[in-house]
């Protein structure tokens, strides 16, 4: 059913685009300003050697050759006037006398500002790279910088680079904003899926995976085409957040992959509905089409209805026209056959009569009918459960009993355990939704002052 109509292109809209991540002028200046530049040494360290002090005071930096402190000294002065040529030149004097790992980072660290300076992003990048590489850097400065060489390599599409480098820049305690959603992309660029998923996994453990992280991964499964896990991907992310691309997407998905059935089609097709996500008149006609091949004629004018509602349906539209005629024909005869199939339902054997008689009821919105109808099958036919409680949680959903739809839902296992944790979401979201505390009321205005009679 819903394959004929939705083709595998058109299957995903997914929030997955990943926005530029420039290095800001502030990450720019924290790179420059990292470090506080050295001064030349002192007379009594002058000794007969590259002398450096014997002891540097507790949290001081290195301390630097007499060397390369005079060679430091005109590159600073040509930095601050903006002398770049000669700047570039002082710059080649001081990396040949940079030894230590803290005078190679000096130097790389002058490089940045040189480059900076200059707009000279691939230059930036290099220079990063050389203090990440010189490991001089000092430990108040050395995340910072990882950051920033992340940031450089992703905006320089060295995506493995960037993904290294953010890991380093997280596991030494980075806090910036963005860099797990950086790195999560950063996998993906760089053709490291797997490691991706892992990563998502971990942020999903700790509490920390957003929408946009979710919809990063699904968009490395999708192109991967590894459509199960995708579905999976895609349930779980519309667990958590249920927004109207998310529902639309996971039924999608779901619907493309598992095998063609009515009722879960018309089950997913109600959760799109009900939650307001039905926005093509595809959907419409998938939904209708169902609901008139189980025979339940006021649930499909219902559907009708509500799409020329939404302006989805042209009041001229053929095939909605053909099935509204055909339901409001059988419409007064499925009314008037309830009762004896309630009567019947009772005396059988098992619970096919009474679910159908829930499910006609449903479609009536006579929802305490319905559950009643529902509770009675799940008596007779304990074996469709699964299917039963999916209804029982759909009825209460649509009679704003969010709190009793959840527990039918949990009660859903097996091969309808995906369509029960789609509704969930949803029912999650309603019942914080009701939960949230009410904003105050505008106070009222005082009244105006009556004039005084006669006045």
């Amino acid at each position: 059913m819903m394959k004929k109509i939705i083709t595998t292109a058109a299957l995903l809209a997914l929030a997955a685009t990943m926005p530029e991540i420039a290095l800001g002028t502030a990450a720019a200046q924290s790179v420059r300003n990292s470090s506080t530049p050295p001064p030349p040494p002192e007379e009594g360290q002058r000794r007969g050697r590259r002398d450096r002090e014997a002891t540097p005071a507790p949290g001081a930096n290195p301390a630097v050759s007499r060397e390369f402190g005079a060679a430091y000294t005109p590159l600073n002065t040509a930095t601050t006037a903006q002398d770049w040529p000669t700047a570039n030149t002082a710059l080649a004097a001081l990396k040949a006398v940079a030894v230590s790992p803290y005078e190679r980072y000096l130097a790389s660290q002058m490089e940045f500002r040189i480059a900076s300076a200059t707009s000279d992003t691939a230059r930036q990048s290099l220079a990063v790279d050389g203090m990440i590489d010189s490991n001089g850097a000092p430990a108040a400065d050395a995340t910072r910088i990882l950051v920033a060489g992340g940031q450089l390599a992703y905006n320089a599409e060295q995506y493995a680079k960037a993904a290294e480098r953010i890991q380093r820049a997280l596991a030494a305690g980075a806090t910036t904003e963005g860099l797990p959603l950086l790195r999560l992309d950063a996998l993906l660029r760089s053709n490291q899926l797997d490691p991706a998923i892992a990563y998502l996994n971990e942020l999903v453990a700790a509490g920390t995976a957003t929408d946009q992280m979710y919809g990063i991964a699904a968009r490395g499964l999708q192109e991967a085409g590894r459509d199960a896990e995708l579905t999976a991907l895609l349930i779980r992310r519309t667990g958590l957040y249920p927004t109207h691309m998310n529902i639309r997407a996971t039924i999608l998905s779901y619907l493309q992959n598992a095998p063609e059935d009515r009722g879960q089609t018309i089950d997913l097709m109600r959760l799109m509905y009900r939650s307001g996500a039905m926005n093509d008149r595809r959907y419409y006609v998938e939904y209708a089409s169902n609901l008139v091949e189980d025979g339940l004629p006021a649930e499909a004018l219902m559907v009708v209805a509500a799409g020329r509602a939404a302006n989805l349906i042209p009041a001229n539209d053929t095939t909605f026209r053909e099935i509204e005629a055909g339901q409001r024909d059988k419409l007064t005869d499925d009314r008037a056959s309830l009762p004896g199939t309630e009567r019947r339902a009772a005396a059988a054997a098992d619970g096919r009569l009474a679910r159908l008689a829930g499910d006609a009821y449903l479609g009536y919105e006579n929802y305490v009918k319905a559950e009643e109808m529902y509770a009675l099958a799940l008596t007779k036919s304990p074996g469709e459960s699964d299917l039963i409680n999916t209804r029982i949680g759909i009825t209460r959903f649509a009679a704003g009993n969010f709190a009793g739809a959840n527990q039918a839902f949990a009660l859903v296992t097996g091969a309808r355990a995906p369509i029960a944790r789609m509704w969930e979401g949803l029912v999650r979201e309603r019942l914080n939704a009701a939960s949230a505390p009410t904003p105050p009321a505008a106070p009222t205005p005082p009244a105006a002052p009556t004039p005084p009679a006669g006045g």
